[in-house]
């Protein structure tokens, strides 16, 4: 399946393909070694520039990895990342009294009702 969203494309590609799902898999992978580590050797520091790496690179792995060259799609992806990460344990949860049900109610509301209406617009922008 190519990257790219197009016109053609149905909800559920649309969907699929705004998940950054191998920038997110390497953040899993380096957020749980970093979360199981001891605690008095963890930096907090450390859990925001992995974040900010894993950030970064979404655009840069959507741009030369896959060949999107939309725009739109592309900060879509980004901020999905940045949503997704809000899900799971990570720098997110050292903000004081934050709760990883945030990230969640805002990721159904991203995932089901936001992308999809942008996604929507732009269809028909370009027509």
């Amino acid at each position: 399946m190519a990257r790219e969203i197009n016109t053609g494309d149905s909800y559920r590609e649309r969907l699929l393909k705004l998940i950054p799902s191998e920038v997110l898999g390497t953040y899993m992978a380096v957020n749980a070694a970093l979360i199981s580590m001891d605690p008095s050797t963890m930096s907090t520091v450390l859990l925001w520039v992995v974040f900010g790496i894993c950030l970064a690179a979404t655009p840069l792995w959507l741009w030369f990895g896959q060949g999107v060259r939309k725009v739109l799609q592309i900060v879509l992806t980004s901020i999905a990342f940045v949503i997704w990460v809000m899900t799971v344990s990570g720098p997110f949860t050292t903000i004081p009294d934050y709760k990883p049900v945030i990230g969640t109610v805002f990721l159904i509301l991203f995932s089901g009702l936001i992308a999809p209406l942008l996604g929507m617009m732009v269809a028909k922008q370009t027509r």
